[in-house]
């Protein structure tokens, strides 16, 4: 059975493993892969991914990690910047270099589920998770970016009732921005 919660300092090493994946999208090359896995796991064992500044949703099967949700309201992003920067004092990396919100917005920055669960509801179930955390949160709208070169992906938000909103370049690659707004 699949169920959604928020994560636990002892999720970070699964977390990791699963961000992995849009982390080898964007390129980055600076750390091997391993050294990065380690880095991000690091910066999710903190109280600050954890529900301080942002907030980190998983779904979880038989005890195993399948899918992760990480948000923030747009407010929090230079914490959220500030907090990624941590991990990476020792090296010339910034995962989080610039703004990727627009003021206002509750913001889906990743979402990813494990290879064997992608095409099973998984990333449609944390996706609906964060609309009711937004909601909670007394956001008006729910916003993401999506890698212009993953049509996959955007299929799942559009039909999900996001619409688009710009385009931004984070990391060298262009995203399309989009929101829902939130009744």
């Amino acid at each position: 059975m699949l169920t959604i919660r928020p994560a636990k300092p002892a999720d970070a090493k699964q977390i990791a493993k699963i961000l992995m994946v849009i982390f080898d999208q964007m390129g980055i090359t600076e750390l091997p892969p391993a050294d990065l896995e380690h880095r991000v796991a690091q910066s999710f064992t903190a109280p600050a991914f954890l529900g301080e500044i942002a907030e980190t949703l998983v779904a979880e099967t038989n005890g195993i990690v399948v899918g992760v949700a990480f948000s923030y309201h747009a407010d929090q992003e230079t914490a959220v910047g500030a907090h990624w920067d941590e991990a990476f004092t020792d090296v010339s990396l910034r995962l989080h270099p610039g703004s990727e919100t627009l003021p206002g917005e509750w913001y889906l920055e990743l979402l990813a589920t494990a290879e064997a669960t992608r095409g099973q509801g998984v990333g449609a179930k944390l996706l609906a998770a964060t609309k009711k955390l937004a909601k909670e949160r007394d956001a008006e709208t729910l916003a993401l970016n999506v890698d212009l070169t993953n049509p996959r992906s955007e299929k799942l938000y559009r039909r999900q009732g996001y619409q688009a909103a710009g385009e931004m370049v984070i990391l060298g690659h262009r995203y399309r921005h989009l929101e829902l707004k939130l009744d």
